[in-house]
């Protein structure tokens, strides 16, 4: 995969100033992420916060709780896609008032993700042994995780 989609794995924190193309091809719904984004399954706000947790996870690896904010142009564009506005939540940490609701979001996004719990049986000697390999190119501390992260991600 080019570096270019990959750009933002492992990230903690997003840029201010995405462009829509970045959202777009980062953070974009497929028609199918949409339609599952409905009622019944979700409602009203939750439908953001699904989305959110969807598209932080595919782009990043990570869940969304780990960020200290969402850049507005990806809030303006998960809300158009929804048919929603921007101003229908106060902010992104408003969608979780209660922990359970976020729970279930993370879970239904590594699901719809293909994400999978790491087992330690398995996945520890692949990683030890992918470790070993990147170890061997890589120039520095930095460089060993941020290749370890992508190795995670594929």
């Amino acid at each position: 995969m080019s570096s270019y989609y990959l750009r933002f794995v492992g990230a903690d924190t997003l840029p201010k100033s995405l462009s829509k193309r970045e959202v777009e091809e980062c953070f974009g719904l497929s028609i199918e992420d949409i339609q599952e984004l409905r009622p019944p399954r979700f409602r009203g706000t939750a439908r953001l916060g699904a989305a959110v947790q969807l598209v932080m996870l595919r782009a990043t690896g990570r869940h969304p709780d780990a960020f200290s904010g969402l850049p507005s142009v990806l809030l303006r564009y998960l809300t158009s896609a929804l048919g929603m506005h921007a101003t229908d939540i106060a902010s992104v940490t408003s969608l979780y008032k209660d922990k359970d609701t976020r729970y279930e979001h993370q879970l239904w996004a590594r699901e719809r993700v293909g994400f999978a719990v790491v087992d330690d049986d398995t996945t520890k000697p692949l990683l030890a042994d992918a470790l070993a390999e990147l170890s061997a190119s890589a120039v520095s501390v930095d460089d060993l995780i941020q290749q370890s992260e992508h190795w995670l991600f594929d």
